[in-house]
């Protein structure tokens, strides 16, 4: 879903996992360790309990919410929403975010 720069200044394009299938993709997946990317780097800065949901659309795209608390486990709910979009090929999309927010 994300792609990281190479040496060539382009982004890197790998390819989904054989067995993925877009039915064991959604639910709820909890973070285990935190190796960043620098996009999520910025979003996920102080987050700790961090969390993605992905729930298919009606349209056959998938809505994703990157759920966080700020700081410590009972810190500030930190929502960032997004599409995931013109999927092709299997397991790799566009994302369009829709919002962020931090829930007081």
């Amino acid at each position: 879903m994300l792609a990281s720069a190479n040496a060539q200044g382009t982004c890197s394009h790998p390819p989904p996992a054989r067995n993925f299938t877009n039915v064991k993709y959604q639910g709820n997946w909890k973070e285990i360790a935190k190796i960043q990317t620098w996009g999520g780097a910025v979003f996920e800065q102080s987050c700790v309990c961090t969390e993605l949901n992905i729930e298919p659309k009606a349209d056959g795209n998938y809505r994703a919410d990157n759920i966080c608390r700020d700081k410590t486990p009972q810190g500030k709910v930190t929502n960032a929403s997004g599409v995931l979009e013109n999927e092709n090929p299997p397991g790799r999309w566009e994302e369009v975010s829709l919002a962020a927010s931090r829930v007081d």
